[in-house]
Formats: structure tokens, C-alpha cells, sequence
């Protein structure tokens, strides 16, 4: 009975509705008018605490205590709720407050060593094991009655057990075994009557870890806490772990979104900073199927604060401000357009796999063969320098690319493809044994993420278009002020045969386009538009680039890429501006911001090369430290 009906019921039978048709429409009028200030109420309440306000309620509380929504920063209501806070109640110049302003812009991935799991939701924690006979489970009863069962034999105190056909919620856990037919729970069963069902053992899956260079610890993943134990979501494990009581006091996991692979989950220590460390050390939880993690102990953190000397703090921070990454969909920036592979160790011993080996692999589906010569190619075949192994390859091969020297994998072997080319994989070859390459095929990012077409800008305003990466070459040259009902080209097999428009020279003073062109007719040959006048010279060997008329969007979590072009450098200023509001008088801060090292698309063809140690972003070029 709702409220209405209940007052209604409380009048004389004069007033009633049934009754009295206009006092009931009064009345009804009166509930509505009441019921909206009440929802009115509710509202002004919400809007008076920085927990609940939104919008521009939230930034007047913020105004009230001195912090203010920097418009450089863009920042949503959620991450403000955690701003406010830090900036106004905290106390000044302590490092844990610094890190929690960190920690609203950057994560606490960020600021803390953390793992992913390398597999996706769902995982596999079971099976289940059946149980031998049918058993009674009877609402509101502890007691089990089975029939043809060997309770005695086949369970113990303290396992869990259900019916096969119930939800994994529903396990629980027996208390004590009376015969081999009759058995108590821990409580009584709560769920719906199971007669007659034959009965699942829960089986409690465990995950070991050391965090911060402490003593390991134990988790016991219990199975009622999962409706599928062969299903087991990242949801289900997140909230288990973060409410195991041992546990909380030094890790948090939490979910990892990746739209595009899989949703991961991911654990993290507790202790922000250097001293931070965390190594998942095993469990029966640790298999392809279930959790895969790493086993190696991590201390990497991307974002730190250092007192260094007194009155000194040293803030390090990366380039880019990962909470703008959610509000900038539809911007493009500079990309990592090649997978990378590398080997595993920075020497080699080749001595033990005879005066000759082999490394095999495929690109694009075509087996290639690298054959090392112990006496030719190494100066000393024990200790085998990445550099030596990296020219071998070269020399023998050009679909992929070999080298050594790239930043945190410094001296090791790496591999990417080369011009043209966009996945490989190493398929075997006694070489391997040594250098240990993973045999998972590799692709180009380009190839997995079908909506990015590109590297390239798009400017709605002045250049309402994106160059793709899709392209050829002119074999006939165009000259200025001629009319063409075609042009001829080298290949254009991936320009699609239907309506569309390319660009002349991109980037190159001699830029032209977009041009529009009606059909392909062949491989060679683009018909176009024949009222169009070229303006400019265009030689033999002029790139042709097909366009599109919208852009590009690349991943929401922004893993894809090294750096946003739109709005990093002032949301990354206003952010360290806040961190300076944080110190006392007389406290000196020092920022080092770390620039992003990817091999960056360059659209033109005398932009420099890998080995240019200016080319920044190359596998050469470095990832310089800037100090402000």
C-alpha cells in the first residue's frame, strides 16, 4: 500500500476517494506537491557535501575551502571529490599527502608496484568435484541425510559442499560428520529445498605473495564467495581480496579495463614509493587457466616523491595525466605502430648448442631461416653480445628489424617488423634455446585496433579530416594546372574501389588535397573527379594517402600510446601547480618528468631515421629526463 492509499484510509468516508472524486484530486495533487519537495529536499541535501554534490555544487564547496576545479585539468567529479580533501584538510609538506594528490591524478598503479594477470576474465577455478550418492538439503536445517554417500570417507570438518545444482554462493561449510549418511553444517541451510541431489565439494584454491620484502602470505579463496567457480569474475576476486582481513592490511586489487583484450585483474601493494615491493609467489591459483600471473618481484612505480635533503622534495612524474585520458576520446596522438619482442638475457652462451644454429620464424605467413656461426660471427661464442646477434639477423634478413639498446630492455636482442610488414613469430631453432624469444605471434597495433587508421591529426575546424596510414606512390608525374580524369599509381589494392578522397605529398611543402576520386578500376589507377585542377607539381614517386572524414579513436584506457597530444602539457602544469600548494613556506620542489620512449609514425620521408640521436621517441633517440 503506497502512502497515499495509507492516509486515504485514515479520513471519514466522507473524504475518501471513492467517495468524494473532488477531495480525492485535491488531495492527490497535495501528495504530488509534496512528494516533489521532498525529492527537492533530498537533493539540496546531497548537493551541501563534497561526497555527494555534483557539477557546480561541488565546485562551490570546493571555493569554499580555497580549491578550485583548474579548467586545464578537466577533471570530473569523482576525481574532485578526492581533490578537495587532499588540497584544503591534509596536513602540509607530509610525503603521504603528496602521494594522495598523486594518487587522484595518476592512480594508484601509478605510485605503487603493481602485477596484472595475464589472462582475462573468466577464470577457471574449478572443477568441482561430485561426491559419491544423493543427499536432503532441508530449509532452516543444519542436518544433511544422504543416500548412498561415503560422507566419512570422502569429506572432512571444515570443507564446503552444495547441491550440483545451486549457485556457488550457497556453499557451506560442515561442522562435523556423524555417519558416512548424515552429516552438520556450520548453519543451517538457507537457500531452497534439495531433494535427492547429488552434491558438489567446493574446493578452496589459494594465491601466496610477498609484499613489501615482508614475510609471504596466504590467501584461501573460499567458494561461496563465487556463483561459478568455473566462471570466476574479476568483480568476485576484487571484492574477496580487499575484504580479506590479512590480506587488506597490504595489497589491493582492483580491475584493469581493457576493451579491447580482456579486462585483467590487478593487485597491488599497499606501500607507495620506493619502499614498495610486491612478488606473487605461487598457489594452486597460479595456472594458465586461472590467475596467471608473473612470478618476478616488482618494484617499477611510474610516479614518486623523494625527500632527498631537508626542505627538498623531489616530485617524478610522467608526461601525460592518465585521469585526461577518459575525456579526451576522439583525439589522436603519436603511437607505438610496432610490436616489439626481445629476448630474455643481454649475453648469450651459444657454446653448448654445437659451431652452428638456427633461429626460425614467420612473417606474414612466409618461414624465414637465421643461421649463427659460432666461429664467424661471435668473437667469443660463450659470452655473445646482443649486438653481435642483432647483426647476424640483419644481415640475413630484412621483414624484420633487429636491435639492442632500448631503455629498460637496454643490450638485450629486441625485434620488430620491418616497412610493410605487420606480424611475426618466432617459431623455433636451436638459437632460441639461448635466446629464449616468446613464440606467441606478434601483430602491429594497427592490425588489432580496426577504428585507427593512423597517426595522424584531426582538426575539425581547419583540416576536417584524418590522413590514414594507407597509401602509394605515383608512377606518372601531375603537373601544375593540369586537368586528369585519372592518376596512376603503384599499387592502390587497399584504397576501397568506391567514392572516397586521398591527399598528395602530406606533409611536404607540395601538399595538395583532398582530391576526390570516384572508383579504382585496378590496382594501378584511381579515376577522379575531372573539373579538378592540380595546383602544384607532383613527381614520379609523390605518396598518395587515402583520408577519411572523421577521427580517430583509439583505446579508452590509453595503453595504446605514448603521449596525448590535446591538453597534456597544461593538464601536467596545472597538476604540479597543485603539488606546490601542498608545501609550506620555504620548502624547495623538484619535478622530473618523464617523457614517454615509443617509435613514433613520421608522415614524411626525410623526417630522420632510428639511428638519429636526435629522432626522439626512436629506438635510439632516448627518453630524456626534463628537470624544472
Amino acid at each position: 500500500m503506497s502512502k497515499f492509499d495509507r492516509f486515504v484510509a485514515t479520513l471519514p468516508s466522507l473524504y475518501r476517494v471513492q467517495v468524494n472524486t473532488m477531495i480525492g484530486g485535491l488531495l492527490k495533487a497535495w501528495g504530488a506537491s509534496d512528494d516533489e519537495i521532498e525529492v527537492q529536499i533530498q537533493n539540496t541535501k546531497e548537493q551541501l557535501f563534497v561526497e555527494t554534490a555534483a557539477s557546480r555544487y561541488l565546485d562551490f564547496l570546493g571555493n569554499d575551502v580555497g580549491v578550485n576545479r583548474e579548467p586545464g585539468l578537466d577533471i570530473g567529479d569523482n576525481d574532485f571529490r578526492k581533490l578537495i580533501p587532499v588540497l584544503s584538510f591534509y596536513p602540509k609538506q607530509v610525503r603521504n599527502t603528496v602521494i594522495s594528490l598523486l594518487d587522484v591524478f595518476w592512480g594508484a598503479t601509478y605510485t605503487r608496484p603493481n602485477v596484472n594477470s595475464g589472462n582475462s576474465e573468466p577464470f577457471n577455478f574449478g572443477p568441482e568435484p561430485l561426491l559419491t550418492g544423493t543427499a536432503n538439503f532441508e530449509k532452516g536445517s543444519d542436518v544433511v541425510k544422504g543416500t548412498g554417500t561415503l560422507f566419512t570417507v570422502e569429506l572432512n570438518p571444515g570443507d564446503y559442499i552444495k547441491p550440483n545444482a545451486a549457485s556457488g554462493t550457497t556453499y557451506q561449510k560442515v561442522a562435523s560428520i556423524t555417519s558416512n549418511t548424515e552429516l552438520k553444517l556450520a548453519t543451517p541451510w538457507a537457500a531452497n529445498y534439495a531433494i535427492n541431489s547429488t552434491i558438489e565439494k567446493g574446493v578452496i584454491r589459494t594465491l601466496t605473495y610477498i609484499a613489501d620484502n615482508k614475510a609471504e602470505k596466504l590467501i584461501r579463496f573460499k567458494p561461496f564467495a563465487f556463483a561459478n567457480l568455473n566462471a570466476v569474475t574479476i568483480d568476485e576476486l576484487v571484492a574477496f581480496i580487499n575484504a580479506d582481513v590479512d590480506s587488506s592490511k597490504y595489497i589491493t586489487a582492483s580491475k584493469l579495463v581493457d576493451s579491447i583484450n580482456g579486462d585483467k585483474l590487478n593487485i597491488r601493494t599497499n606501500t607507495a614509493g620506493l619502499l614498495g615491493s610486491l612478488q606473487i609467489t605461487g598457489g594452486d591459483s597460479i595456472t594458465l587457466a586461472r590467475l596467471n600471473f608473473p612470478t618476478d618481484k616488482t618494484t617499477e612505480i611510474k610516479v614518486s616523491v623523494l625527500e632527498i635533503n631537508p626542505n627538498e622534495i623531489v616530485v617524478r612524474i610522467p608526461s601525460s595525466v592518465p585521469i585526461l585520458k577518459r575525456t579526451l576520446r576522439g583525439s589522436t596522438h603519436p603511437k607505438g605502430t610496432k610490436t616489439l619482442l626481445f629476448s630474455d638475457q643481454e649475453t648469450f652462451d651459444f657454446s653448448g648448442i654445437g659451431p652452428t644454429s638456427t633461429l626460425t620464424l614467420d612473417v606474414e605467413s612466409n618461414p624465414y631461416t637465421i643461421t649463427f656461426t659460432n666461429a664467424s660471427d661471435f668473437v667469443d661464442p660463450a659470452k655473445v653480445t646482443a649486438a653481435e646477434v642483432v647483426a647476424v639477423i640483419n644481415q640475413q634478413i630484412t621483414a624484420v628489424l633487429a636491435f639492442s639498446g632500448f631503455r629498460e630492455n637496454y643490450k638485450k636482442v629486441g625485434l620488430q617488423t620491418s616497412e610493410g610488414n605487420t606480424n611475426y613469430q618466432i617459431t623455433g631453432g636451436t638459437a632460441n634455446t639461448v635466446l629464449n624469444f616468446d613464440t606467441a605471434l606478434q601483430e602491429d597495433p594497427d592490425l588489432l585496433i580496426a577504428t585507427y587508421p593512423s597517426s595522424y591529426m584531426f582538426d575539425p575546424v581547419n583540416q576536417p579530416y584524418t590522413v590514414t596510414g594507407t597509401k602509394t606512390e605515383l608512377t606518372a608525374a601531375v603537373g601544375g594546372g593540369s586537368v586528369s580524369a585519372s592518376i596512376n599509381v603503384q599499387n592502390a589494392a587497399s584504397f576501397p574501389n568506391q567514392p572516397g578522397k586521398f591527399i598528395l605529398d602530406f606533409g611536404k611543402a607540395s601538399q595538395e588535397g583532398p582530391i576526390s576520386y570516384n572508383s579504382r578500376p585496378n590496382n594501378s589507377t584511381l579515376l577522379i573527379d575531372a573539373g579538378h585542377v592540380f595546383q602544384k607539381e607532383h613527381p614520379i614517386g609523390s605518396t598518395v594517402n587515402f583520408v577519411i572524414n572523421s577521427p580517430t579513436i583509439p583505446r579508452a584506457i590509453g595503453s595504446d600510446y605514448g603521449a596525448y597530444i590535446t591538453g597534456t602539457s597544461a593538464a601536467r602544469i596545472a597538476a604540479q601547480a597543485l603539488i606546490k600548494k601542498l608545501l609550506a613556506s620555504g620548502v624547495v620542489i623538484r619535478f622530473i618528468i618523464d617523457f614517454p620512449e615509443y617509435l613514433f609514425n613520421c608522415c614524411i620521408s626525410d623526417c630522420g631515421t632510428s639511428i638519429d640521436p636526435d629522432y626522439r621517441g626512436s629506438l635510439t633517440g632516448g627518453s630524456p629526463l626534463v628537470f624544472y
